[in-house]
């Protein structure tokens, strides 16, 4: 099934087999033509199953290849399948099937796409065709194998995979949204603010502090890049065994995090905790919160301080730039190769590895898995 899942007008189910065997398999053309007399890509209206059979259209890609159209929703496929493999056929997923015929980096690629959530990321993996991938592994297999190998060309080799890697977090985002975490302690703003961000009340916003005390997500996106965006309980030393919990799970959200929106309230006074809570966060932005109010006499803003009101919305647009600055500071060049899944980048690794140790056999282990997974159905390609 190349269609998702779900209700939707048409579904489309590709089918590899002969002719007779797709007309012995349930499919009858309303025109009552033999398949095997008709031309590729034509496309025949006609009917699936016993009565009450299902209204499908067919079309032939190729002498063996052929894809059915039949009603969108979970039923009518579920029962074309079903009737295939009641027949002897075997019916797998979509990347087993493209991966009988394409390199693995192809077919990651086609699940890239699947799974890309905005127009700019999905745009970015089309331009970055897995092809010239493909191109450079088979390049490296050629070399090993004739008669001019030598360290040179290994040391040379490293460096492609040094270029490659470098973008690995911008290849991953594609797919995977940045995680950005707002920190701080209670009664900072951090609900509200998370509602700007997001265009719309996702947190509870109280006066009391602890009112947030499980992890709050919300996807959204700024400029065409997918952002997931945490509300996380407020960080103090003193507080009840429930807050406790929560405050835990904040520190570990934070410890992962792409990056930390640290807010602290400019009206009051600076406290301790928030210093020591920054000691925790790899990657973080200081947010000056609540700047419609009076800034506290002790409060000192340093540099990189950045202003916002979450009442009147001022500085909004200057935190989702530094955002991108952080997390975005550079888009490849079309020609750049980019690893897009987790799987590329744990097996580059070892390539690039391998390379340095000038390791032949390690070498080629390394690209036969990367052109052809020994498991193609893993699921920890792409979380």
């Amino acid at each position: 099934m190349l269609t998702p899942a779900g209700r939707g007008a048409v579904a489309t189910i590709r089918l590899r087999g002969s002719s007779e065997q797709i007309e012995r398999a349930g499919f009858a053309p309303a025109a009552n033509l033999p398949l095997s007399e008709q031309p590729i890509r034509r496309l025949w209206f006609g009917f699936w199953g016993e009565t009450p059979s299902e209204e499908v259209v067919l079309g032939r890609l190729g002498k063996r290849d052929w894809e059915l159209h039949c009603h969108g929703g979970y039923a009518a496929v579920a029962r074309i399948l079903n009737s295939l493999r009641e027949r002897g056929w075997d019916t797998s997923g979509w990347k087993e099937f493209f991966a009988q015929d394409e390199p693995f980096p192809v077919v990651e690629h086609r699940e890239a796409l699947a799974l890309a959530a905005t127009w700019k990321t999905t745009e970015t993996l089309l331009r970055h065709t897995p092809q010239r991938f493909v191109e450079a592994l088979n390049e490296l297999r050629t070399e090993l194998d004739s008669t001019g190998w030598h360290d040179e060309r290994s040391r040379s080799w490293v460096e492609r995979w040094k270029q490659m890697l470098a973008w690995r977090s911008f290849g991953l985002h594609l797919t995977i949204p940045f995680r950005v975490i707002l920190a701080g302690q209670p009664n900072v703003g951090k609900s509200s603010l998370l509602n700007r961000l997001a265009g719309f009340e996702r947190a509870i916003v109280h006066d009391r502090p602890g009112t947030t005390r499980d992890i709050v997500r919300t996807l959204c996106a700024f400029e065409g890049w997918p952002f997931e965006l945490s509300d996380t309980a407020g960080i103090r030393t003193h507080a009840e065994p429930l807050e406790s919990l929560g405050i835990e799970k904040s520190l570990a959200e934070i410890a992962g995090a792409d990056l930390v929106l640290f807010l602290v309230d400019v009206s009051r006074p600076p406290a301790p905790a928030e210093e020591d809570c920054l000691q925790n966060c790899p990657r973080f932005l200081r947010i000056g919160h609540k700047a419609d109010l009076p800034v506290h006499s002790d409060r000192v803003l340093g540099d990189g301080t950045i202003l916002v009101s979450s009442l009147n919305e001022t500085g909004l647009e200057e935190l989702i730039a530094a955002m991108i600055v952080l997390l975005v500071p550079e888009i490849p060049p079309v020609d750049s190769l980019i690893p897009i899944s987790i799987r590329q980048v744990e097996w580059l690794e070892r390539l690039q590895s391998a390379c340095e140790q000038n390791d032949p056999d390690s070498i080629r282990r390394c690209c036969e898995h990367l052109l052809n997974p020994d498991t193609v159905g893993e699921q920890h390609f792409f979380p």
